[in-house]
């Protein structure tokens, strides 16, 4: 992710310590939202492994998640950069908006608008944390 954000920075080479810690946050965020989407959708195993919610509870596994953006959001707040820092949270704020909408979306009345409920959920759920994990390591 450093490299390609260095893209546009002259040809940078060297990947910096603010985009490796920003990989490092965006990559916690992520895996607290697949611990927190394993029991929002009842799985038991993903990529061929335990959930952690089949490994132990419910409970724990929100609380394992909740645990990780602690520490996503600790390393962030560590950067000293208000920007990266509104940028990031807003990645958490899209990854909650997401699940909320997967959640309550009902059967939509045409492929069309099943398509269009798909693609916003993908946006929030997932490219929200590309795009924008990307934007603070370019500049």
């Amino acid at each position: 992710m450093g490299h390609c954000c260095n893209h546009g920075n002259h040809g940078a080479q060297s990947i910096s310590s603010n985009q490796r810690q920003i990989a490092l946050i965006s990559e916690l965020i992520h895996v607290a939202s697949l611990v927190h989407d394993d029991v929002l959708d009842s799985a038991y195993t993903r990529r061929s492994l335990v959930t952690v919610n089949a490994l132990y509870n419910e409970r724990v596994a929100i609380l394992a998640g909740d645990f990780i953006i602690a520490r996503a959001t600790s390393k962030l707040s560590q950067l000293g950069c208000p920007e990266t820092i509104t940028i990031l949270s807003s990645v958490i704020r899209d990854l909650i908006k997401g699940e909320i909408l997967q959640l309550h979306s009902s059967s939509p009345s045409s492929p069309a608008d099943m398509f269009g409920v798909y693609l916003e959920k993908t946006y929030l759920k997932t490219a929200s944390l590309i795009s924008h994990s990307c934007q603070p390591g370019a500049r």
